[in-house]
């Protein structure tokens, strides 16, 4: 399904000088002017205002932890087994701590030195943050759907995670993303359809599955990209 268009369509469709853009009749005029409106007309069929905005966190508001982590210490050849072990971590089988000692071990760091790399290496994107609590903040219902354990979060960015409506963290649901189950709980507990759900991640195939469950998509990559396709949806 492809993402819908937001009340702005319909607004911009009666300023073109049609009553109702959403009857389906041929309006007074021209052919021209009618084919015109009707172009625009065909879009407004897929009228849904946005309820519900749903962000991912690491490589959206925050660049990510453990990824970079063992990038940085663990050996190339065996960087995919220890990355894999991060499934483990977000569901919540894999405790945090367990992870550093591991690392700590791999690394010949200690494990109070991996703890300060924890602490370290992200970088928080405080400009979207900025953005979400001003401009969308009370306009839509604001909700966080990631891979991620609660202790993490909870330590990054404690003073932030009351903006959000909705906290669907993975490590809680014991479900991943790209999982339908976990985005079935996330339309479930929004309490809207999913054509009326935004949804931002930084993963391709995240946004895929969530597009074939009918929400609509914006694929993360910088923040004035983002804003340009955030004006194309709502």
């Amino acid at each position: 399904m492809e993402p819908c268009q937001s009340g702005l369509t319909y607004l911009f469709a009666k300023e073109a000088g049609d009553s109702n853009p959403l009857d389906g009749s041929n309006p007074s005029g021209s052919a021209d002017l009618f084919h015109k409106k009707e172009a625009k007309r065909r879009i407004c069929y897929n009228f849904v205002v946005m309820k519900t905005i749903l962000f991912d966190f690491f490589g959206v508001l925050s660049t990510p932890v453990y990824k970079k982590i063992i990038e940085k210490f663990v050996p190339e050849n065996e960087q995919a087994a220890w990355i894999q072990k991060l499934d483990a971590l977000d569901t919540g089988e894999l405790p945090e701590n367990e992870l550093v000692r591991q690392l700590s071990e791999k690394s010949n760091l200690s494990e109070s030195d991996i703890w300060t790399e924890v602490k370290n290496t992200p970088k928080i994107n405080y400009e979207l943050f900025d953005f979400i609590e001003k401009n969308l903040k009370g306009k839509y219902k604001i909700g966080l759907l990631t891979n991620i354990p609660r202790s993490l979060i909870e330590r990054m960015v404690p003073e932030k995670l009351g903006m959000f409506d909705l906290i669907m963290i993975s490590s809680d649901l014991q479900l991943i993303k790209p999982s339908k189950e976990i985005f079935e709980v996330a339309i479930q507990r929004s309490g809207c359809t999913p054509q009326e759900i935004l949804f931002i991640d930084d993963g391709e195939k995240n946004i895929k599955v969530a597009k074939s469950l009918g929400l609509n998509g914006i694929v993360y990559t910088d923040f004035p990209s983002f804003i340009l396709e955030l004006k194309k949806i709502i």
